[in-house]
């Protein structure tokens, strides 16, 4: 029987993880991904986070950055389980999310191409954000979001860089297809 694929969503009793989703796929109705939710990025945020160092122990393995999903990824090789940490915008509030995707079909792995992920470099200027690739590439698409995820501004690389002449306020975030992205604050 085939079916749409959809999420449901859980409200948790606990301030620190107040919402878990799982998803369902398309073609057998199982269970593939759970997303949690949390509040605050000490858990999840910088190299000694506890979660990091709890995937590490139970197994985890660190793959570098995703360029699709522009975040942190784990894989678990025996259970075939990747993990990706990341942050998203819900309602004005910021969530830190823990995903696990459990894939053993590889039905799903268009969206966990995961590789190491090359340096983007972003220096604000003011009114102007300066971005380098690490590498030097050119004619490289480098896009700038802000944290709804609309686009503000796009432009190619000559010489491995790109001047974006932005001068706003807020959180926005610099994106370039293969590299790290950049979440500049302001």
């Amino acid at each position: 029987m085939t079916q749409k694929e959809y999420y449901d969503f859980f409200l948790t009793d606990n301030s620190d993880f107040p919402i878990i989703s799982t998803k369902y796929g398309e073609k057998t109705g199982e269970w593939y991904l759970t997303n949690v939710y949390c509040t605050s990025p000490q858990y999840v945020i910088g190299d000694h986070a506890p979660l990091r160092s709890l995937l590490e122990q139970i197994g985890f393995r660190y793959q570098g950055v995703s360029p699709e999903t522009g975040s942190d990824s784990y894989y678990h090789n025996e259970r075939n389980i990747f993990v990706y940490l990341s942050h998203v915008l819900l309602q004005g509030n910021t969530f830190y999310v823990v995903s696990f995707l459990e894939d053993p079909g590889r039905e799903h792995t268009a969206t966990t191409n995961v590789k190491q992920a090359k340096e983007l470099i972003v220096v604000d200027e003011g009114n102007a954000l300066n971005v380098e690739l690490a590498d030097r590439i050119d004619n490289c698409l480098v896009r700038l979001f802000d944290v709804n995820g609309a686009k503000l501004y796009e432009g190619y690389t000559r010489n491995g860089q790109l001047t974006i002449p932005f001068g706003d306020r807020g959180v926005f975030f610099v994106k370039a297809e293969g590299y790290t992205t950049v979440k500049v604050i302001r």
